[in-house]
């Protein structure tokens, strides 16, 4: 589940990512300078990514984290989908939520299932994300062509979003695996 949920979070981000400039022309009347300029700030908070796995393990909190990501993604695209306000505020958001989601999602697999089904459950992983990518892609593209406007698209996407955040806060697929202790390499070097 947690699978489906990180290919979810991908194809959301990447897939608003490929249309968010023209998004922010059609709908806030940017010119295509700032539409673009505002397009590149979901990309600011990437940087954070290292910062963000040392804090969920430092943590241990990794679920509660997930939950104020999905929440503040939800929120983001609820912003930019319902409301006049900045757009700025929105495509921060977006940053940010997304320096948190794919990232924790993709590092809790391994403990949702067992250590013999690590390998199938990355490669299902690649495959929903792959599907995602190239489903969604022409179904945005329909969505535009006969609504004539990207709005249904970014409300679609607040959807998936929201239920992300619904899922991920009910503890949906966060069943984890018991530890296990590992056994001394006598080298002082751990991760």
């Amino acid at each position: 589940f947690v699978a489906i949920l990180h290919a979810m979070y991908v194809v959301v981000f990447k897939v608003f990512d490929n249309f968010s400039n023209s998004f922010l022309i059609e709908r806030f009347g940017a010119d295509p300078v700032e539409a673009g300029f505002m397009s590149s700030l979901t990309k600011i908070f990437a940087l954070l990514a290292p910062a963000v796995g040392l804090v969920a393990d430092c943590t241990g909190r990794v679920q509660p984290i997930l939950f104020g990501a999905a929440v503040l993604g939800a929120a983001s695209l609820a912003s930019l989908a319902f409301t006049s306000l900045s757009p700025v505020l929105g495509m921060l958001g977006m940053s940010l939520a997304h320096a948190f989601l794919p990232v924790l999602l993709h590092a809790v697999l391994p403990t949702t299932v067992p250590k013999s089904k690590f390998g199938i459950a990355f490669g299902i992983s690649e495959v929903l994300v792959a599907c995602g990518n190239v489903s969604s892609n022409p179904a945005i593209g329909y969505i535009r062509d006969a609504s004539g406007n990207y709005d249904g698209a970014v409300v679609a996407f607040f959807g998936l979003a929201l239920g992300g955040a619904l899922m991920i806060g009910a503890g949906c697929g966060f069943r984890t695996q018991k530890p296990t202790s590992r056994p001394e390499t006598g080298n002082s070097f751990s991760i």
